[in-house]
């Protein structure tokens, strides 16, 4: 009668393969990769970012949060006072790469608008990249002004 037919070092072997891919499967970690960065698109500002710690082929939510202060500029340079509002955008993510990694942007806009002929400048501020299945979060460093006619 055999009992055991496999060799120990097979077994061995599967039962590492097994471990190792159970490791993986919760090993994911999803973090902010170095400093994200913002642009001026128009009056918008666009936040660019890196996150890793993904699986291969996973998605990740992202999302941003600020104040914006819009002013109307008239041709005479005039500038009555702005109004701030909170301004936010989310997106999701990805598929992330073999090693795990997704590159992103997210558009914020605020809600202002100028009459004809004035043009619109928004400064904003306390800009912060969230993820939010981990609570991870990422202030930009500055003051940032665009604006667009």
């Amino acid at each position: 009668m055999i009992v055991n037919s496999l060799p120990k070092f097979l077994v061995a072997g599967a039962f590492a393969a097994v471990s190792t891919f159970a490791l993986d499967a919760h090993a994911q970690n999803p973090h902010f990769i170095g400093e994200p960065t913002a642009r001026c698109r128009g009056a918008n500002l666009e936040v660019s970012f890196k996150v890793a710690g993904l699986g291969q082929g996973e998605f990740v939510t992202v999302a941003a949060t600020g104040d914006a202060t819009a002013q109307c500029v008239n041709r005479g340079d005039n500038i009555p006072p702005g109004q701030t509002e909170t301004v936010s955008a989310s997106g999701t993510f990805g598929p992330a790469s073999k090693s795990g990694n997704v590159v992103g942007a997210l558009l914020l806009s605020p809600q202002a608008q100028c009459p004809g002929g004035q043009t619109l400048r928004v400064t904003y501020t306390d800009i912060t990249l969230v993820l939010p299945g981990t609570g991870e979060t990422v202030p930009l460093e500055g003051t940032f002004v665009c604006s667009a006619r």
